[in-house]
C-alpha cells in the first residue's frame, strides 16, 4: 500500500485494522503534511473531526529520488518513539505515537496541526526568538541524559551509514551534483586540498559512523526538525537518523544551525548554556561536528534555504574551518 491520496480506501482499512481509527469513522481528506525530505507524509483528515499524520519510508529520499535510502528507518523511528513513551518529560514535546505498520512501512502519528517548521530562522531578516532555542537546548540535555537500553534497534546503522556520506564525504567531493557559485567552487577546492582538515574530517566522520552510546541520539536536531504545534508549543519530530551514540553530535549540529541562523557567540553561549546533558561532554568535538555540519549544507546536496549571499556563506565556512581544527 502506497501512502498516496488515491489509496485512502485501502488506508482507512488499513488504519481501522489497526485500531488507530474506530470502524465507524472514515478518512475524508489527504494533503501532504510538511516539506520532510526522508519520507512521504500525509495529514489523514478524518469524519469525526480529527487528523492523523502518517509517515512512510520508501526505498530512496523522497525529496531526492535517486539517492537510495535504508526503508528500515521508521522502525528505528518507531523503536524510539516507544522507548521515549516511558519518559514523559521528554516525550511530552513529541508527538505521541499511534502505531506502526511494519509490513507496508508506515507509522501513524498524532497530528500537531499545520504549523510551520523554524526554517524562517536562514531568513536574513529573521527575528530569531532566544526563548524557544533555549527550551530546545534544554530538551536535547533531557533526551540525552536518559539511561536508555542499547539494541539492535537503535545503533541504527544504515541510516548512519546514509548520513556519514552526506556529511563527511559528499560536500568534499569534486563533482557531487551541487551546482555552487564560483567562490564557493573555489572555498570548496581550498578544503578538499587541506589536508589537516580532510584528515580531520575523516576522524569525525569514524567518530559518527563506529561510536555506540551513551546517549539517545536525535540525529537530525535542526530548524526542520522543530515545529510549532496548535497551541503554539515548542515540538520535535522526525527521529529517524536517532541512534545510541555520541551526545557531542547532536549539540554540534545544533551549534552550527546556530551559526546559520545569524546567532552571535554570544547569544548562542546563551542558548547553550540551557543544555545540560551528560557530564564530561567534549566541545572540541561538538565544534568539529558543528563545523562539519556547516560545510556539508552549504557545499553538500543537503541545502538550506539561507540568504544568496557569497560573502556569508564564505564567513561560515571559515567559522567551520576554525571549529574543525581546533
Amino acid at each position: 500500500m502506497h501512502l498516496e491520496p488515491e489509496n485512502r480506501g485501502a488506508l482507512q482499512t488499513l488504519a481501522r485494522n489497526h485500531g488507530w481509527i474506530p470502524a465507524d469513522v472514515e478518512i475524508t481528506d489527504m494533503e501532504v503534511a510538511g516539506a520532510g525530505n526522508m519520507n512521504r507524509v500525509y495529514r489523514a483528515r478524518l469524519s469525526n473531526g480529527t487528523s492523523i499524520v502518517f509517515k512512510q519510508a520508501v526505498p530512496f529520499v523522497a525529496r531526492y529520488p535517486d539517492i537510495p535510502a535504508p526503508i528500515e528507518r521508521l522502525a528505528t523511528e518507531h523503536a524510539i518513539y516507544s522507548t521515549l513513551g516511558t519518559h514523559d518529560k521528554v516525550a511530552s514535546a513529541m508527538p505521541k505515537l499511534l502505531g506502526y505498520a511494519n509490513d507496508v512501512h508506515l507509522l501513524a502519528l498524532e497530528d500537531l496541526g499545520p504549523g510551520a517548521d523554524f526554517t524562517h530562522l536562514y531568513q536574513a531578516d529573521a527575528d530569531t526568538p532566544i526563548v524557544p532555542l533555549c527550551e530546545l537546548a534544554a530538551w536535547l540535555g533531557e533526551l540525552h541524559s536518559l539511561d536508555v537500553d542499547s539494541s539492535t534497534t537503535l545503533a541504527n546503522h544504515s541510516m548512519r551509514e546514509l548520513n556519514h556520506e552526506h556529511i563527511f564525504e559528499v560536500p568534499y567531493f569534486e563533482d557531487n551534483g551541487v551546482t555552487l557559485s564560483t567562490a564557493l567552487e573555489e572555498a570548496a577546492c581550498q578544503l578538499r586540498h587541506n589536508e589537516a582538515l580532510m584528515t580531520r574530517i575523516k576522524d569525525l566522520g569514524d567518530v559518527y559512523l563506529h561510536a555506540d552510546g551513551p546517549s539517545l541520539l536525535h540525529g537530525d536536531f535542526y530548524p526542520g526538525s522543530w515545529v510549532r504545534d496548535a497551541q503554539d508549543n515548542c515540538r520535535v519530530i522526525d527521529p529517524e537518523f536517532g541512534f545510541l551514540g555520541p551526545p557531542e553530535f547532536d549539540v554540534g549540529v545544533f551549534r552550527a544551525h546556530l551559526l546559520m541562523a545569524s546567532l552571535g557567540d554570544e547569544e548562542a553561549e546563551q542558548v547553550l548554556a540551557h543544555y545540560t546533558g551528560r557530564d564530561g561532554i567534549s566541545w572540541e568535538l561538538v565544534q568539529g561536528f558543528a563545523g562539519a555540519e556547516v560545510i556539508r549544507r552549504l557545499l553538500g546536496v543537503a541545502q538550506l534555504p539561507v540568504p544568496d549571499d557569497d560573502s556569508l556563506k564564505l564567513a561560515w565556512i571559515e567559522k567551520a574551518t576554525q571549529w574543525i581544527n581546533v
